[in-house]
């Protein structure tokens, strides 16, 4: 939940599912499984309007968005962990945005080795 009362939401674009005894797990990207990743705000107040909001920064298409934090001043960070195909994988970042738009492109923190989770300390 959004400072704004909004719901922000990581998506990941998708994947396949591996079947496994009594489980499913997320898998690799399938060609026609993936969409392709984004960052969507949703009204809990009309939950029929989602609005995506970012799917790439500086002509970088978001790979796969998977945690979000805000900060004190109204903005957020958030990671994204990439892809992996059958035979390669994406290169993952770290991101910025606040007020509308992703940060410059000096700001976020690529490449990186499947960044998964993030937080921010207090103070």
């Amino acid at each position: 939940m959004g400072p704004s009362g909004k719901i922000y939401v990581t998506n990941n674009g998708g994947f396949k599912w591996l079947e496994r005894p009594g489980t499913a797990l997320p898998g690799r990207a399938g060609r026609r499984d993936y969409a392709g990743g984004s960052i969507q705000m949703v009204d809990p107040g009309d939950r029929a309007r989602s609005r995506r909001m970012y799917d790439a920064c500086d002509g970088r298409r978001l790979r796969g968005p998977n945690d979000l934090v805000f900060d004190g001043a109204g903005g957020f960070w958030f990671t994204d962990l990439g892809k992996t195909r059958e035979r390669d994988a994406d290169r993952g970042a770290v991101y910025y945005a606040q007020g509308g738009r992703l940060d410059d492109p000096a700001r976020p923190i690529f490449p990186l080795e499947r960044p998964n989770g993030i937080g921010l300390s207090p103070g």
